[in-house]
C-alpha cells in the first residue's frame, strides 16, 4: 500500500491536494492501494476549532484515511511585543540564536518521535510551496527518498513580484539572521545540533500543482472545479437563496479599522448589490473569516444588511460558487475571489478601501492588496 501525506495550514489546500492527488492518479494509472493522509501543521490553524472541524470534514469528504494535528507540537513563543533597545537586541543575539535552536531542536525530536508512534512513512509528501519552518521540519523528517509535490496555497502562489517589491525589508533582515544564526552556532553549537539546524537536506519537488498553468507548474483546475462540484452536491440544501458572497477578512488592529467601519462599508456595499443586481439583501450573504472573533461577528449579525453565514460552517466559500444560481463575489481581498473569477466565470469585485489610512505602513488602507487583485484582473470598486 502506498502511503501519501498532505501537509495542510488551510481547508482550501484539502481540495488543492485531493485534486493533485487525482491528476497522479489519472496519469499513473495503478492497482496499488492509496492511504491518503492529511497532518495539520499550523500553530494558529490547527487551534481553531472550526478550522479543524472545517478540515476534518473535507478529508473524509474527499476520501482521505486519517486527519492528524500536530500543531500542539509547534506552538510558537508568544511575543510581549514590548519594545527592545537597540543595543540589547546586539548584546543579547548570541542567547537569542542559540534559544531558538534548542526549541527548534526539541520540536524536531517531539515531531519524530509522533511520526515514528503513528508509524507515518509516506512514499509522497504533498506541500504548499511557499511552506513555513515549521513544514519544513516535518518535510526533512518525512523525506527518506520520497517524492515531493508542491500544492496551491491560493493567491500567493501568483504574487511572486508583490512579495519582491513589498518584504524587501523582511528577506534582507531573513538572510541577514541566517547567517548570524550560522555563524554563531558553528561556532558556540555541539556539531550534531548545528548539522540538524542548518545542513538539512535539500526540498527538490518532482512537481509543482496549481489551478492556473504558470512556468514550470501543472494544471489542474480541471479536477479542483470537478472536487468542488462534488462537495457542492453534498450541501446542496444549505442557503439555497445565495445569489452574491462578500468574502470577509481580518483586519489587525495597528491597521486602525474598526468594525464600526467595515459594518459601514459592507451595508453601503449591500446598497449598490441590490441596484445593480436586482436582489434583496436576503439573497447577499456574508461569509465570515473562520478566525473571526465571536464579538466581532454577532455585532456584525445585529447590524448588517444582508444575511449572514454560520461562523462555524464548514462549507468554503467555492463550495457555494459551484452553484448556478451565485452571480457575483466580493472581497477586500481573498484567494476566494481569485478562484471565483479564474475557475467560477463570476463577476469578481475587490473593495478599494484606500479613502482609509493604514498608519502602520504609512499608506492606503489595503492598497497593496488591491493593486495586486486589480493586477490579476479582478474588477476593483471604490464604496
Amino acid at each position: 500500500m502506498k502511503t501519501r501525506v498532505v501537509i495542510v495550514t488551510s481547508p482550501l489546500q484539502i481540495v488543492n491536494a485531493r485534486s493533485s492527488l487525482d491528476y497522479l492518479d489519472n496519469k499513473f494509472q495503478s492497482n496499488e492501494k492509496k492511504n491518503d493522509i492529511i497532518v495539520i501543521a499550523h500553530y494558529l490553524s490547527g487551534n481553531n476549532k472550526t478550522i479543524v472541524n472545517t478540515i476534518e470534514t473535507l478529508a473524509k469528504e474527499l476520501n482521505f484515511s486519517n486527519t492528524y494535528n500536530v500543531s500542539h507540537l509547534i506552538k510558537r513563543e508568544e511575543s510581549t511585543h514590548q519594545p527592545i533597545r537597540i543595543i540589547n537586541k546586539i548584546v543579547g543575539i548570541k542567547k537569542y540564536i542559540l534559544d531558538r535552536n534548542n526549541r527548534e531542536i526539541e520540536k524536531k525530536k517531539k515531531l519524530n518521535s509522533f511520526f515514528k508512534k503513528e508509524k507515518i512513512m509516506p512514499s509522497e509528501v504533498l506541500v504548499r510551496k511557499r511552506y513555513n519552518e515549521d513544514e519544513k521540519i516535518i518535510l526533512n523528517i518525512l523525506n527518506n527518498n520520497t517524492d515531493i509535490f508542491f500544492i496551491e496555497d491560493g493567491t500567493a502562489d501568483y504574487m511572486k513580484l508583490y512579495y519582491e517589491q513589498t518584504r524587501i525589508k523582511n528577506i534582507f533582515k531573513k538572510i541577514f539572521l541566517y547567517f548570524i544564526g550560522f555563524f554563531i552556532s558553528f561556532i558556540f553549537e555541539n556539531k550534531k545540533s548545528f548539522k540538524e539546524i542548518y545542513l538539512q537536506k535539500k526540498i527538490k519537488e518532482k512537481m509543482y500543482f496549481t489551478n492556473f498553468l504558470k512556468s514550470k507548474s501543472v494544471n489542474i483546475d480541471i479536477f479542483f472545479k470537478k472536487n468542488m462540484q462534488q462537495l457542492s452536491l453534498n450541501h446542496n440544501s444549505k442557503n439555497e437563496d445565495i445569489k452574491v458572497i462578500i468574502i470577509g477578512t481580518l483586519f489587525e488592529s495597528k491597521e486602525n479599522f474598526n468594525i464600526s467601519n467595515e459594518i459601514k462599508i459592507y451595508n453601503e456595499l449591500v446598497n449598490f448589490i441590490e441596484k445593480k443586481f436586482k436582489i434583496a439583501n436576503k439573497n447577499i450573504f456574508y461569509k465570515p473569516h473562520p478566525r473571526l472573533d465571536v464579538k466581532n461577528y454577532t455585532e456584525k449579525i445585529k447590524k448588517l444588511k444582508c444575511s449572514c453565514l454560520n461562523l462555524e460552517s464548514d462549507i468554503l466559500a467555492e463550495v457555494y460558487m459551484s452553484r448556478k444560481n451565485i452571480k457575483a463575489v466580493f472581497s477586500v481581498g481573498s484567494t476566494s475571489l481569485l478562484y471565483a473569477k479564474k475557475i467560477f466565470a463570476l463577476e469578481s469585485y475587490v473593495l478599494d478601501l484606500r479613502k482609509y489610512s493604514d498608519p502602520s505602513k504609512n499608506k492606503p488602507l489595503r492598497y497593496s492588496t488591491y493593486k495586486l487583485h486589480k493586477q490579476l484582473g479582478i474588477t476593483g470598486i471604490k464604496i
